[in-house]
């Protein structure tokens, strides 16, 4: 089984305000996902899979129809759910810097929530562990295109790496490590014999060229 893990495409305004689920993509993500959709390496997969915010799903589809592949939306691979006051709001704002403060105190706490009311990233990690399940069960001998989130990205390929017992430390070193851009490209294989993964490249992004993007956030 080969999965290719993508990034959504560039949402709308990213640069100004904090994404919301029903974010948009921008005019240069549509740009985005239409190079993507010229990848030699997607022409022969089975089946693409996308979370089902929209950023993602807009991207997904515009790979789907462009590639003519069955595509199918499913949950528990979106981006980590926030404090639902900081969607949409402009990353200036106060909230916003005391929201991106807290966070920098809290950065090797992987349960930590901002006003205890948002997912935490271990929370992020044990759907990214359910998802990992969800592929080796049913989709055994496929190739499949994932498109999901930054975040979700990160976690699920240090699952990969660590498995389901891990120490803190080591999964918030690799997991702070990784970095994907906008429709950023990583190949995971899993060995159906041997029950293993094998991550062959993370956040290849040569096919956006030289499209222009907005400074990367993690959301």
């Amino acid at each position: 089984m080969f999965i290719f893990l993508v990034r959504h495409a560039e949402g709308s305004g990213s640069r100004e305000k904090w994404q919301t689920p029903d974010t948009p993509l921008s005019g240069t993500g549509v740009k985005q996902s239409e190079n993507l959709s010229t990848l030699s390496r997607f022409k022969k997969v089975d089946l693409i899979l996308s979370s089902k915010w929209k950023r993602a799903i807009e991207t997904a589809k515009i790979i789907s129809e462009l590639l003519d592949k069955k595509l199918l939306e499913i949950d528990g691979i979106q981006e980590r759910e926030q404090y639902s006051e900081i969607y949409g709001v402009d990353r200036q704002s106060d909230i916003s810097k005391h929201y991106n403060d807290e966070n920098i105190k809290n950065y090797s706490d992987l349960d930590w929530k901002f006003e205890n009311n948002e997912e935490s990233i271990r929370e992020v990690s044990e759907r990214a562990f359910n998802f990992k399940n969800n592929l080796t069960t049913n989709y055994l001998n496929k190739s499949i295109v994932v498109v999901s989130h930054e975040m979700f990205i990160r976690c699920f390929v240090t699952n990969i790496l660590l498995g389901e017992k891990y120490d803190d430390k080591v999964f918030n070193k690799i997991y702070r490590s990784l970095q994907l851009m906008n429709t950023g490209v990583s190949l995971l294989e899993f060995n159906e014999n041997r029950k293993s993964w094998k991550v062959w490249y993370i956040n290849d992004f040569s096919h956006l060229g030289k499209i222009k993007t907005e400074t990367k956030h993690i959301v």
